[in-house]
């Protein structure tokens, strides 16, 4: 059963010249930094709210990570999903025909971790761990933002498919997850679908709707998949006001027509070393994505 979000990785070259990005911009920095040499890879970790973003950077050529950034650049790699017990979920997962590989314990990591092929989830590299194994590396939810930070949280990461349909029947039939709301943004060219994970995170499923928007050219270029992520901030205005200081253009689309009406602004990957972000207030996001929700 899936408890919560954990963490997504951000593939990067070299953290050291990528954290001086995450602490200009929002004033995020590493709680932790660990080799680890069976996967070829060394990471920093930023919390972000109850959960983390995990850079990775390649120390071996011939890793999974490498190669990558090697075919498709700095970016999303991977979600990271805490569950109840992998065995039992990678057992599951498996009866149900998913692809999953198992990486038994080893240097600083203490127990197995399933990873879920892309191939089985339209896109999507899920980790599987467990709460004794984030307990020992210290990835433990923080309850507040980091000082100095205007973000609050990551809340979701966007889900591109070919059909939001197909793709809802995917996740309720491999965990029970079923969209709790649906929109549609004509201006985006998208169909959206909110599915919770956990009490404060989410996917954001978009089916392109108009062939030569956005979406869909990214559909073309890289195939279904995580295309980005939304901090949400205390302020709205005050956060934008802050980053165009520090240079950074933004496409605001808090006007746009359509059933998605919160206050929103997108950053460019070309100033985040590959992640395109979204950003939204905390309060109206989670509002809109459950009225019901007791923030």
């Amino acid at each position: 059963m899936i408890l919560r979000f954990s963490h997504f990785g951000h593939a990067v070259k070299s953290i050291d010249e990528v954290l001086p990005v995450y602490k200009k911009l929002w004033g995020l920095k590493p709680s932790t930094r660990t080799e680890f040499p069976e996967d070829g890879a060394i990471n920093a970790l930023l919390p972000v709210g109850q959960n983390y973003i995990e850079l990775l950077q390649p120390t071996s050529q011939q890793s999974s990570l490498a190669k990558f950034i090697n075919q498709r650049g700095e970016g999303m790699y991977h979600l990271s999903w805490v569950v109840d017990d992998v065995d039992k979920e990678i057992k599951s997962l498996r009866s149900k025909g998913v692809q999953v590989a198992e990486t038994p314990p080893q240097t600083n990591l203490i127990t197995k971790r399933g990873w879920i092929h892309p191939r089985s989830t339209m896109g999507l590299l899920i980790e599987l761990v467990d709460e004794k194994l984030l307990t020992h590396l210290g990835h433990l939810p923080k309850k507040e933002p980091q000082p100095g930070s205007q973000v609050v949280a990551w809340t979701h990461v966007h889900h591109v498919v070919k059909n939001i349909d197909q793709a809802l029947a995917m996740y309720d039939r491999l965990w029970g997850l079923k969209a709790i709301k649906r929109a549609t943004t004509p201006l985006q060219g998208v169909k959206n679908a909110i599915v919770r994970i956990g009490k404060m995170n989410y996917i954001e499923l978009l089916e392109p709707t108009d062939p030569k928007g956005l979406i869909a050219k990214f559909i073309e270029k890289r195939g279904e998949g995580l295309r980005s992520f939304c901090f949400t901030v205390d302020n709205f205005k005050s956060a934008i006001t802050s980053l165009k200081k520090k240079g950074v253009e933004l496409y605001e689309a808090s006007d746009a027509p359509g059933d998605f009406q919160i206050k929103s602004a997108w950053i460019s990957p070309k100033y985040t070393r590959g992640l395109l972000v979204e950003i939204c207030e905390h309060r109206e996001l989670l509002a809109w994505q459950d009225p019901e929700l007791k923030l």
